[in-house]
């Protein structure tokens, strides 16, 4: 690793760990930094035993062992012995180590708190996704993260306007003009939403807006399927099918007979996944509005 990037991970340390205050001892004069590391993994792990706390935490066995005989004896801890193995107890908060335990989460609460009070929400969300994206690269999850697809709220609107906008750019050389377009056609669709005949669907994985999909009524037995994205990232995994299942499943619970929806010539994965739904293509026009030759194709399903 370069010389650059550990001075800039040395240095963010110093500076997180600083502004937590972690070594300020008018903060918390009640525990040392690992005293109060030990209480809180014990509440996390139910009957841990001293060696895996040790080993998780990379503790030399004998200073964890004089650590947690001190909070036995001040009966934040009880030991019970393994039935199996006498020479091994099972470690848990007695109640008023629970009660010790909460008095640190609010401390530790309060850390995070002071460290963010002269930023936006933004900024806030923007450290979080950072840091949950930055832990997935030193410690990757072993269990499996699924995406979490929700209905719409604010702020939803802008996000997949600007990755309508971006994707068709980067990828298909469209113009502003497409985006200008979504975004009028968005607006609309949101102004004269009706949550009785309209569904807007959003894909959200790690705290990210990563997706979407919504339904338009164009009658009380007709709506079209609208702004349909997924970030490239989570294309083959499933995501638009579920979000295809939910869509349907509206529309059949609305009782529509057809929907239909627009699309464009070169997006084969996306075709692929409409003809496994049961849409098929029924027209095709061509046009220059955001690139020369444009072929845009009409698709429709019918229920039985």
């Amino acid at each position: 690793m370069s010389d650059n990037i550990v001075s800039t991970i040395r240095g963010f340390n110093r500076e997180y760990l600083n502004r937590l205050r972690i070594f300020d001892t008018n903060f918390n004069t009640s525990f040392t930094v690992t005293e109060t590391r030990l209480l809180y993994e014990v509440s996390l792990t139910n009957n841990a035993t001293l060696k895996d706390l040790c080993d998780k935490l990379h503790l030399d066995l004998g200073y964890g062992s004089r650590v947690i005989k001190k909070f036995v004896e001040k009966g934040y801890i009880i030991k019970k012995a393994d039935p199996k193995d006498k020479r091994t107890s099972f470690l848990s908060l007695s109640d008023e180590g629970k009660s010790v335990v909460e008095e640190i989460n609010g401390v530790e609460n309060q850390r995070i708190d002071e460290l963010f009070e002269q930023t936006t929400p933004d900024q806030k969300a923007l450290f979080s996704h950072l840091l949950a994206d930055a832990l997935n690269i030193i410690a990757p999850s072993s269990e499996k993260v699924l995406p979490v697809i929700r209905t719409h709220k604010p702020g939803d609107l802008g996000m997949i306007t600007h990755f309508h906008g971006k994707y068709y750019a980067d990828n298909y050389g469209y113009s502003e003009v497409f985006e200008a377009l979504v975004a009028k056609d968005f607006s609309e669709y949101i102004l004269e939403f009706d949550k009785k005949k309209d569904v807007f669907y959003v894909v959200e994985f790690q705290g990210k807006v990563v997706g979407s999909l919504a339904l338009q009524h164009r009658s009380n037995v007709s709506a079209q399927l609208r702004f349909f994205y997924l970030d490239p990232s989570l294309r083959g995994k499933g995501v638009g099918k579920a979000l295809m299942n939910q869509v349907l499943d509206f529309a059949k619970r609305t009782k529509y007979k057809h929907l239909n929806l627009w699309t464009h010539k070169g997006l084969d994965s996306a075709h692929a996944l409409y003809k496994k739904f049961g849409f098929v293509q029924v027209e095709t026009k061509t046009h220059s509005l955001w690139k020369d030759g444009i072929e845009e194709q009409l698709w429709e399903k019918h229920f039985e």
